[in-house]
């Protein structure tokens, strides 16, 4: 039997479904990727795989900077997890 989701099909229906992604099998290309809208290869290009656990470039423009700078003027804010850097 299918899971009723009224409240998940709505936010689907009026918003964005995302039907094709991409995780790196550790975590910091995955959130640094997520976060810069681009490839892991392509946000830490100088760093040994080994050493992943490095960050976003600081000259490097984030989602954060994005939505600030939208005509809508979002707040942002950080919780929870942090570890791409700094």
């Amino acid at each position: 039997s299918e899971i009723v989701t009224p409240q998940m099909d709505a936010l689907a229906r009026d918003g964005l479904i995302l039907n094709r992604h991409y995780v790196h099998y550790l975590c910091c290309p995955t959130r640094s990727s997520f976060q810069s809208g681009r490839l892991p290869c392509h946000v830490n290009q100088e760093i040994p795989v080994e050493e992943y656990n490095s960050g976003i470039p600081e000259n490097m423009t984030t989602i954060a900077l994005k939505l600030k700078a939208a005509p809508a003027k979002y707040a942002t804010h950080m919780v929870g997890k942090y570890d791409i850097g700094w």
